[in-house]
């Protein structure tokens, strides 16, 4: 066992070991396909039996009838890693609001009170003005044509930060939707390989008890 791995002839004398009885059946039986050399009665190293359980886990999203495109590649190497597939999510929303932070803030300003306040105060000023003062046209036709203008101009300005708002809403819920796609499949896999090792390990304790 301080040689090379049985499987893969490489020497891994820190490496940890895995024997066939710590391994479930599908994961021993992808281990014969693929090694026919191999000896169930010695130990391989950890890193064999971690790509033996990858592939067993490939062949149970075939199962389910799902792809094996990006995100099950990236559930599997988050699976493989020992790391969070939440943490590449954060991330991918993070760099969509770096990249529209300006309009999300042009956002925010338009759709918040102040600009409400501002154009109502606009209004009544400027009909306040026009009605004592009258330094234009007579009251009220400067007094409607200059409402008209600054509601349409407001009108003409939000509709594109409205649909630009939309788009940057339709990408994070993309990004969203494909984070729970990931996360459910991953804890489907973990739960079912759970389930296959906890089967494993009854199976060791009734044959020690024997």
């Amino acid at each position: 066992m301080n040689g090379g791995c049985p499987t893969c002839d490489r020497p891994r004398p820190r490496s940890p070991w895995r024997t066939a009885r710590q391994l479930v059946a599908p994961v021993r039986d992808r281990l014969r396909a693929t090694h026919p050399q191999w000896d169930p009665g010695d130990a391989v190293c950890a890193d064999c039996a971690t790509e033996a359980e990858l592939a067993h886990m490939r062949d149970l999203i075939a199962e389910t009838g799902a792809a094996m495109d990006d995100d099950a590649e990236a559930v599997l190497a988050s699976i493989r890693d020992d790391q969070l597939i939440t943490i590449e999510t954060e991330d991918d929303l993070d760099a969509v609001d770096r990249r529209h932070g300006a309009a999300t803030r042009l956002v925010g300003f338009f759709a918040s009170w102040s600009v409400v306040a501002a154009i109502v105060a606009f209004i009544v000023v400027w009909t306040l003005v026009n009605v004592i003062a009258q330094p234009f046209e007579p009251y009220p036709v400067i007094v409607f044509a200059v409402i008209s203008a600054v509601l349409a101009s407001v009108a003409a300005i939000e509709g594109p930060i409205i649909l630009m708002n939309q788009r940057i809403q339709r990408e994070r819920d993309r990004l969203q939707a494909r984070a729970d796609y990931r996360v459910n499949l991953k804890a489907e896999l973990e739960i079912q390989y759970l389930d296959q090792k906890v089967e494993l390990l009854l199976d060791n304790q009734r044959a020690a008890d024997r």
